[in-house]
């Protein structure tokens, strides 16, 4: 019988990784979590990534790579991505390459983002001792937005501060800090809309890759809602994506989110599937 082995992952990996992280994402029960499911995007994401190849593990079987993982170390915190693994023999291969990435791992917290759709490692993070908590929905739009209505600014000096505080106001849990949000350069873009000449919301978005784009936050002040203008946030913000070349736009919300879900369904959105995030 062949051995399974573990080691760290090397850039000589990277075509396999691609190859068995997009083909884990086609199958309905080895779906993980937040990774993209082109190809394309796979390899931009890891060739992009610090991360890539100096805390992945592959588990390799008559040479071939048939499991990866691979650890976001934020000071104690890890967040893993995968296991990835075909469905033969998926509960060895993955639980092998896992339990090696963390032996070698110095985190005293881990997360593993599992979509429920994924019965093996929704099971493999249970019996690993972490614990399930509020999912988050992935919604991606399925065809083109009209054109807003409303004027929405790009972000400048005069909306700094407002976008900083309203930020740490509305997502107080969230590890992106309000200087983060205002500082933003690059794939980012944060657009304020007005009310009456004073700022009263903002979104904030980034640009995955060169036909991919997400919405990262979005809100407006509790004395102007229901009055649409996040709708129109919405859609000013997609309009310049695709002005930038983006044909496929995301948004995560979390489950117990049903206003948010409601918004986006209304503007032509579809829900994808179902993150659980397990912790441990």
């Amino acid at each position: 019988m062949t051995k399974l082995t573990t080691r760290r992952a090397t850039d000589d990996d990277l075509f396999d990784a691609v190859a068995l992280a997009a083909s884990s994402q086609a199958q309905r029960a080895t779906h993980a979590g937040f990774f993209p499911s082109d190809a394309g995007e796979i390899r931009a994401l890891l060739s992009a990534s610090p991360t890539w190849p100096d805390q992945a593990w592959v588990a390799e079987k008559e040479d071939k790579v048939v499991a990866w993982v691979m650890g976001e170390l934020n000071g104690l915190h890890v967040d893993w991505r995968g296991p990835f693994a075909g469905e033969t023999d998926w509960e060895e291969h993955a639980g092998s390459v896992l339990a090696a990435a963390r032996d070698a791992s110095t985190a005293t917290t881990e997360l593993i983002h599992a979509d429920n759709r994924n019965f093996h490692l929704t099971q493999l993070s249970q019996e690993l001792g972490f614990t399930g908590s509020v999912g988050v929905v992935e919604i991606e739009l399925a065809s083109p937005l009209k054109d807003s209505i409303v004027m929405v600014h790009p972000m400048s000096d005069d909306f700094r501060e407002f976008v900083s505080m309203f930020h740490e106001a509305t997502f107080p849990d969230s590890q992106t800090v309000g200087s983060t949000i205002v500082d933003a350069t690059g794939a980012d873009t944060t657009m304020v809309v007005r009310h009456f000449g004073a700022p009263v919301g903002y979104i904030n978005t980034t640009r995955e890759s060169d036909s991919v784009g997400r919405v990262n936050f979005f809100g407006v002040l509790e004395d102007v809602r229901r009055r649409r203008l996040g709708g129109e946030m919405v859609r000013a913000a997609v309009a310049a994506l695709v002005a930038e070349g983006v044909s496929k736009v995301r948004v995560f919300v979390g489950d117990d989110n049903t206003a948010a879900r409601e918004l986006f369904q209304s503007l032509g959105f579809t829900e994808q599937r179902l993150v659980v995030p397990f912790r441990r």
